[in-house]
């Protein structure tokens, strides 16, 4: 008997067919398309060391727009544990920042500037310049710590560190446009910033960042000053 030759390719097709699909974990689509061919090596990979763990900034806001800050009620409680209103502050050019003692990187450098501004001045006013540090860490720096913590930073002249609870601490970093975060290891991320008060504890001015020069700082601080 003679076989069509068409008929028999077709069904050697189907044979194989069956065949492959078959076999355990295999699919039909496989018998007929190629796998894709290999994307070109880019070679070894580099590896990039990673930065030392610090926290991070958190960009300031704006302050708020207030007659002074001198006008909160919250009570605060100096290094040498006397207790104290933000108004008593009141008659002074001051300049301000918010930190925490435990702080490695951005808040020493905070006061560092804050220390070449104090130097920056004329010696026959320095005297009408007080320099304020607020702890936005109130559950580890009680005035005992602040008083250390003035000591092993050599702070000399007149500086002000204040403790107060956590509800004031927020409410006057809301007022300045100073953001902070707890974070999980302890530390916190933060604003970096220094902030000029005049006499009556309006904001004149603020430098914000650490890679920005005091110069304006002290010219805000001596332009307060006057002749």
């Amino acid at each position: 008997m003679n076989t069509n030759p068409r008929i028999a390719i077709t069904c050697l097709a189907l044979v194989g067919w069956l065949a492959i699909g078959s076999r355990p974990g295999v699919r039909a689509e496989e018998a007929t398309t190629a796998p894709p061919p290999a994307a070109p090596s880019a070679g070894p990979a580099v590896k990039v060391p990673a930065p030392a763990p610090t926290h991070g900034q958190i960009d300031a806001g704006k302050p708020v727009d207030v007659a002074s800050i001198y006008q909160l009620e919250s009570r605060w409680t100096r290094a040498d544990g006397e207790k104290i209103a933000l108004s008593s502050l009141r008659g002074k050019v001051r300049v301000l920042a918010i930190f925490y003692s435990s702080c490695e990187y951005a808040c020493p450098i905070i006061v560092g500037r804050m220390k070449s501004v104090q130097a920056a001045l004329p010696e026959a006013k320095r005297d009408d310049v007080g320099l304020v540090l607020i702890s936005m860490d109130a559950a580890h720096d009680d005035p005992a710590r602040l008083a250390e913590y003035a000591k092993r930073m050599e702070l000399t002249g007149d500086w002000t560190l204040l403790h107060g609870s956590d509800g004031d601490v927020r409410e006057l970093a809301a007022l300045l446009g100073f953001r902070y975060r707890l974070e999980q290891d302890g530390g916190y991320s933060h604003s970096n910033m220094i902030t000029v008060l005049d006499r009556e504890g309006r904001v004149n001015h603020q430098s914000i960042g650490l890679d920005t020069d005091v110069t304006d700082a002290v010219k805000a601080v001596t332009g307060l000053l006057g002749p």
